[in-house]
């Protein structure tokens, strides 16, 4: 994960297992694409909803 914002990867990717830096971070999930896409995107949406973030 990258990010040229505000957003903090490292935190994002942390309830997934992964972690990092603020900038830049990893994971690693498995299921198959549709699932791995269903749980970022839910993921995606609450995190940057609760720290009143929804476009960038």
């Amino acid at each position: 994960l990258r990010s040229v914002g505000k957003v903090d990867v490292a935190a994002f990717a942390k309830p997934f297992g992964g972690g990092g830096h603020t900038k830049a971070a990893g994971l690693a999930l498995t299921g198959s694409l549709a699932e791995v896409q269903s749980r970022v995107l839910t993921a995606a949406r609450a995190y940057l909803g609760a720290n009143g973030r929804t476009r960038r």
